[in-house]
This record gives C-alpha cells, structure tokens and sequence, in this order.
C-alpha cells in the first residue's frame, strides 16, 4: 500500500494540483462542473499566475504534470501487473503509446489539446523515472 501512494496516488495528486492551480478557473473542468462565482475567485487568489511569466515556470507548467502523469502510470502498472521483477517490457511501453497516441489524436485534431512533441518526451522522461526507481526499491529489499 506505501508504494502504491508513492509511486502512484501522491504524483497524480501532485499533477492535478499543480495543473490546477497554474490554469485556474479556464480549465474546461471548470466549465464542465458549472463552478460558481466564490470557487472562481479562491482559484484566482490561490492561482501560480503570479509567477506564470517567468519562462522557465512555462515550461514546467507545461510538462511537469505529463512527467508525473507517465510516472503514475508506469508505476501503477509496474506494481500490479508485473510477474518477472527484472522485465517490464509492457510496462513500460504502454504509458508511451497512450501519449503518442493522445499527441497524434490532438495533432488531427480528434482530441482538444494542443501536440507538442515535447510532451512525448516528458512521458517518455516519467515512465524512464519510474522504472528506475521501482527497480532500485527492489533491487533495495
């Protein structure tokens, strides 16, 4: 259970967060959950606007999230579904064909989003972090 809120609930958690609270109330969530008016405003007081110009906080704001998304991912699927602790050869590659696929779809235009190749690497990045760091947790015990 302690490995499942490392390496899978506490990085989603920290992504939506972080996600949220640099996007405030634009996010389409937003739109979809009919806010009201207080929430809106706690968002924009709470917001990291105020440091959202800086450049490199742009481009952490843009793939820190999709690290921790891929990280979460191939973690979860490390913990649960691998037999053999020395290969995790499905493991790995599935979190990477979602996200292309999820950057091709928003590159045609099938999903909202925007394609940015740099996101295939954030995910490619998280799901490389995660499998060193399980790997070395049980190479540990």
């Amino acid at each position: 259970m302690r490995k499942l809120l490392l390496h899978c609930i506490l990085p989603l958690m920290i992504g939506v967060m972080f996600y949220t609270l640099s996007h405030g109330s634009r996010l389409v969530l937003f739109s979809w959950l009919k806010i009201n008016r207080y929430i809106e405003v706690l968002l924009q007081k709470i917001s990291l606007k105020y440091i959202y110009n800086l450049n490199s906080f742009k481009y952490i704001n843009s793939y820190f999230p999709d690290v921790l998304w891929s990280y979460a991912f191939t973690s979860t699927l490390i913990l649960y579904f691998s037999e053999s602790q020395s290969k995790y050869k499905f493991e790995i590659i599935l979190p990477l064909i979602v996200g292309i696929i999820t950057e091709v779809l928003q590159y045609y235009n099938h999903i909202n989003g925007t394609f940015d190749i740099f996101d295939l690497f954030a995910y490619f990045l998280g799901s490389f972090i995660s499998f060193l760091s399980i790997k070395r947790s049980v190479i540990k015990k």
